[in-house]
């Protein structure tokens, strides 16, 4: 079975409704798609795969997987306050069931 941790972290984003006021449901995996590209910049996230960690690297059918995000806006200050959202949500994540994917944490590795 394949799991997508992109597609669960997204979701929760969007389940969330301060995410969701400031960027309705412009949550993008890979990049920003090229329908959207003319309209930029306005508020919206992208979420890129960056690899695994540490955990189930041999044979087991679980892992930890990196994920990068990406908060832009129309202004500094709304992708900032996008980014707080974000991290706010992503912070508070613990033990989530999303997508099919059991979503342990979220552990920032940057800030801003």
């Amino acid at each position: 079975m394949s799991v997508d941790p992109v597609a669960a972290v997204r979701t929760v984003l969007l389940d969330d409704t301060a995410v969701a006021a400031l960027v309705s449901t412009r949550i993008y995996g890979g990049e920003i798609p090229a329908s959207v590209s003319p309209m930029m910049p306005r508020a919206c996230v992208v979420l890129k795969p960056a690899g695994g960690g540490l955990i189930g690297q041999a044979y087991q059918e679980y892992g930890d997987t990196r994920i990068d995000t990406f908060c832009y806006g129309a202004t500094l200050n709304e992708a900032w306050a996008v980014y707080l959202a974000v991290y706010g949500v992503l912070k508070q994540l613990q033990g989530e069931v999303s997508e099919g994917v059991l979503l342990h944490w979220a552990k920032a590795s940057s800030r801003g």
